[in-house]
């Protein structure tokens, strides 16, 4: 009978978020905030319900802030800063470069207590050219160059 209040605090949260999707579709500010706070209390109530090591202060609180913060850094990218098509994916990119990074430091934080970044680096290092290669493709197709110049085809 235990396992059942995971599952009621899941079904619960997925209620309130699908309701906060239906109900404020036209204000993002208040679904972000909201997604962030049912997340972050299921997550803290699921904590609770699971005896043995605590989890939610030293990992899930820091890496579901980081990543609502990245949701809305590229939210803002594409709202504020005159980016559209290519170039809010590549920012989007970059933000997840970065996201990747701040995962494993509180990752390695928690389990080892020590910082070596391994798996983040080398994912962020892969993810850096495909955004450059994107704001290239969008810069060269904003100037009317079309793409088969390119590529010869």
């Amino acid at each position: 009978l235990n396992w059942s209040l995971y599952s009621g605090v899941s079904v619960l949260a997925g209620w309130i978020i699908i309701t906060l999707i239906v109900f404020t579709s036209k204000r993002p500010l208040v679904i972000i905030s909201g997604l962030m706070i049912t997340t972050l209390s299921a997550l803290f109530i699921i904590d609770i319900l699971s005896a043995g090591q605590e989890w939610f202060l030293p990992a899930a609180l820091p890496i579901t802030v980081a990543v609502f913060m990245a949701v809305v850094i590229v939210m803002i990218i594409y709202k504020y800063v005159n980016l559209k098509g290519l170039n809010v994916i590549a920012s989007g990119f970059i933000v997840l470069s970065g996201l990747l990074i701040i995962i494993e430091m509180v990752l390695d934080n928690y389990l080892k207590t020590n910082i070596d970044l391994r798996w983040s680096l080398i994912a962020a290092v892969s993810i850096l050219p495909v955004a450059l290669l994107l704001f290239f493709y969008y810069y060269r197709l904003k100037k009317g160059k079309r793409l088969d110049s390119y590529f010869h085809v």
